[in-house]
């Protein structure tokens, strides 16, 4: 069948091709742009999720290398804790004056309470405690737990 078409049928029919073509490629645009803002988004996405797993993995680690101090420190306390401790008391005629960490310390204790810079001592003798002015005494303290008590 053959068809007839008239010269202004024929340019509303290219019109009509024309602004359809043009509505495809706008409507096209549009897509490609929105895929582009998609494949955007996807990789800032990735990118947020990688750092998130480095963070993550640094954030194992250091727990991790936290715990481990964690059970060093717990196995040097509970070694210390074990361990008998040597102090030394300081006796004002057989009173207890003071108790230190270290000899020097108690040494330190008795000049301060006396006034004078200095005292000597000699080592621990048979005569009692009580017939002397300062006397200073080591003393081992038995671990806590541990049977006994002092020493």
């Amino acid at each position: 069948m053959i068809r007839i078409v008239t010269r202004s049928r024929w340019q509303q029919t290219l019109a009509d091709r024309d602004q359809a073509h043009a509505r495809a490629v706008a409507v096209q645009q549009q897509a490609d742009r929105s895929y582009a803002g998609h494949v955007r988004s996807a990789l800032v996405l990735a990118e947020e999720k990688q750092a998130a797993e480095r963070a993550a993995q640094t954030a194992r680690e250091e727990a991790t290398h936290l715990r481990e101090q964690m059970e060093e420190a717990a196995e040097q306390l509970a070694v210390h804790l074990r361990a008998p401790r040597k102090v030394f008391v300081l006796q004002h005629y057989g009173d207890l004056h003071s108790v230190h960490p270290t000899n020097a310390a108690a040494e330190q204790a008795a000049a301060v309470a006396t006034g004078v810079p200095s005292l000597t001592f000699s080592p621990a003798s048979d005569v009692p405690a009580r017939d002397l002015r300062w006397r200073i005494t080591p003393l081992t303290m038995a671990a806590a737990g541990a049977e006994g008590g002092a020493s």
